[in-house]
């Protein structure tokens, strides 16, 4: 509480003035701006010896975030332009974020295909739960994928040792991206879930390659032992 609404220089405790009778010190404490003899210093100061002109001795002054009374209001106006700038790059950041999350998760069956096909990318939850679930309905089937590698290395190998033309080339392009591809599913099979962090660029391509493949894989197995059966009941 201020002891005394007297401002100037009849205040009791008054020890000098200025010109215009202003007091300039007192006899225990002036507040900052008000200029009013204190024994204490109010709430929402502080007291500190006096380093700003016109006021002596001990001083109350505000605190550092409160003290605009020595500001003028040219520098007054620049300060809160710039915490209104502040504000804004703010919220405009924020903005952007959000609106990047929530069209992330609005969107994230979009496919993200690299050219290489083989790059890892980071994927939503929905996106990776999706990719997990038809992983895991091909582990039963990695025996058959084991197959298909050593088959596919044998052929590509038998025509690798002959030579040949620009077809045979053509055909061994083919048979280095089966590979790679059916390389890329076994190792990803024998991951367990919790290692599998990201998930490739091209998973459903990759996926729906494999399940196709194994289909067709599945089939000629059959077909061969159909063949054999039936050639062991004419021996037979």
């Amino acid at each position: 509480m201020m002891e005394d609404s007297v401002t100037g220089c009849d205040q009791p405790d008054c020890l000098t003035c200025d010109e215009d009778r202003q007091c300039t010190s007192c006899a225990r404490a002036i507040v900052h701006g008000t200029r009013q003899c204190v024994s204490a210093c109010p709430g929402n100061y502080r007291l500190v010896h006096s380093d700003i002109d016109g006021y002596h001795g001990l001083l109350c002054r505000a605190g550092r975030f409160l003290d605009t009374a020595d500001m003028t209001t040219e520098e007054l106006v620049v300060l809160v332009a710039a915490l209104v700038g502040a504000a804004i790059c703010i919220g405009v950041l924020i903005g952007a974020f959000l609106f990047l999350r929530v069209r992330r998760k609005m969107d994230p069956l979009t496919a993200r295909i690299e050219e290489s096909g083989t790059e890892m990318t980071a994927a939503s939850d929905f996106e990776r739960i999706q990719f997990l679930t038809r992983l895991q309905a091909l582990r039963p089937e990695t025996q058959n994928f084991l197959e298909m590698l050593n088959d596919t290395r044998k052929k590509f190998h038998g025509k690798s040792s002959k030579g040949g033309d620009s077809k045979a080339d053509s055909k061994h392009r083919a048979y280095r991206s089966i590979l790679r591809d059916l390389s890329r599913i076994l190792t990803l099979l024998n991951r367990k879930e919790e290692q599998i962090r990201t998930v490739p660029a091209d998973w459903q391509r990759l996926l729906g390659w494999a399940e196709r493949l194994l289909k067709r894989y599945k089939r000629q197995k059959i077909s061969k032992r159909s063949t054999l059966r039936n050639w062991c009941n004419q021996y037979h």
